[in-house]
């Protein structure tokens, strides 16, 4: 949970004699995330990186990653398909520097930090060069930079940017009007070390992941302090050398580890809700990752910086993550669930109804295929699914629907199928 300001002091103390960790929990928890898949390896040619830092998603699913080192930016779809890149090496309009945080906004703009440029670079979603700010030698004013790195977007547009090596967060406006700043060097309240990660929620809070103190610190809109979680360690919690961050739908936050080799998630109060990951190159396995980015459909792309690779998350709905439960009396389970293979799918109405509809949704909520589910005792069903679509295609990985609608009510479930 978070540490407020304004907490009555019996409670503050209590928290200072715990070693201000707030976040924790008292059972071991499922990961809340499965791997589906990667894309990517160590090089120049297109579809590999050299060290890819920083990632972003699109409205329409798509996938932007920083290539640091090759001073470029690659786009893919959502399956890890390559569709473009852009970005070369220099200082000129529309050239890179060591690329690193990415940002998108409701009309697809893609807004890079320029951790050798300082400065900030916006694009459209082809690659077309819209407009820059900062400069290229680093400085200390407003609207100047010295090593920016994280960078994020509101719900309103305005910009937040990590301004590493000057120890602030800058605020701006979409065309690079500054706004406001906050920060200053140090390890108290509103103070940074090595600020690297930024997001922002739906309900006005701006996360800042601070490396090098090992800890998030969570503002309004206008920089005001609200709170802070996280310590160095290996438990649930605590960071080594952590950096970026995102929000989803539901205002939880998810925190690179990147020293521990894992991701953790929070409420947006710090309460601990999960962790996964673990050091190594295989699937699922990270080394030094640097950034996330969350799709609509929850889930989760990992910039898994120094495997120079990206992973692809979905939701655990083994652990019971999903749409909120039956209406009318419907029960839909689901099994195996991630599946790889066939899928059962066992359903319970208080009557038979021979109207009945069960159809599986792709992640826009499009219908893929419809499956003609048997009638047990009453108003027993099952039916089972192949993982392909209704012309006969096998669905890619990702998360899908299970859907059933009948006169007694509906019920809908995910599904995350696996590579």
């Amino acid at each position: 949970m978070l540490l407020r300001t304004g907490i009555r002091s019996v409670v503050t103390c209590m928290f200072l004699a715990a070693g201000l960790l707030a976040a924790r929990t008292s059972r071991a928890q499922p990961d809340p995330m499965v791997y589906v898949s990667q894309w990517g390896d160590f090089g120049g040619a297109t579809g590999q990186f050299d060290i890819p830092y920083g990632i972003a998603v699109d409205g329409g699913g798509n996938v932007y990653v920083s290539d640091y080192v090759n001073n470029r930016i690659q786009k893919f779809d959502s399956n890890g398909n390559f569709l473009l890149a852009f970005g070369v090496g220099g200082t000129g309009a529309g050239q890179l520097n060591a690329p690193f945080g990415l940002a998108c906004d409701a009309l697809n703009n893609i807004y890079v930090a320029e951790d050798q440029n300082h400065r900030v670079s916006k694009f459209n979603s082809g690659g077309g060069f819209l407009t820059s700010w900062g400069g290229i030698a680093p400085g200390n004013a407003n609207g100047q930079f010295r090593n920016p790195s994280g960078i994020a977007l509101d719900d309103s547009g305005y910009v937040y940017v990590a301004d590493t090596g000057n120890n602030r967060i800058q605020k701006f406006s979409p065309t690079g009007v500054y706004v406001t700043k906050w920060g200053t060097t140090g390890s108290g309240n509103s103070q940074f070390r090595t600020p690297k990660g930024v997001c922002a929620d739906h309900h006005g809070g701006i996360y800042v992941v601070e490396t090098d103190n090992n800890r998030v610190q969570k503002f309004d809109a206008n920089g005001t302090y609200v709170g802070q979680w996280g310590s160095l360690g290996l438990t649930d919690g605590k960071f080594n050398q952590p950096s970026g961050i995102a929000s989803d739908h539901a205002d939880n936050v998810y925190l690179v580890d990147t020293g521990n080799n894992r991701i953790q998630k929070f409420t947006p109060d710090g309460a601990f809700l999960g962790k996964w990951g673990t050091a190594g190159s295989g699937p699922g396995q990270m080394g030094n990752p640097f950034a996330v980015a969350l799709r609509q459909n929850f889930e989760l792309y990992l910039a898994d910086s120094y495997n120079y690779r990206v992973e692809r998350f979905a939701p655990n709905t083994a652990v019971g993550v999903g749409l909120p439960g039956a209406r009318g009396g419907v029960s839909l389970v689901v099994s195996p669930n991630p599946a790889r293979g066939m899928v059962s799918l066992r359903i319970s109405i208080p009557s038979a109804d021979l109207g009945a509809k069960l159809e599986i949704l792709d992640a826009a909520g499009g219908r893929i295929a419809r499956l003609r589910p048997d009638t047990r005792e009453g108003g027993a069903y099952a039916a089972l699914w192949d993982l392909r679509k209704g012309d006969g295609r096998r669905v890619s990985p990702g998360l899908y629907f299970a859907r059933f609608t009948s006169r007694h009510g509906s019920k809908t479930v995910k599904v995350t199928v696996l590579e």
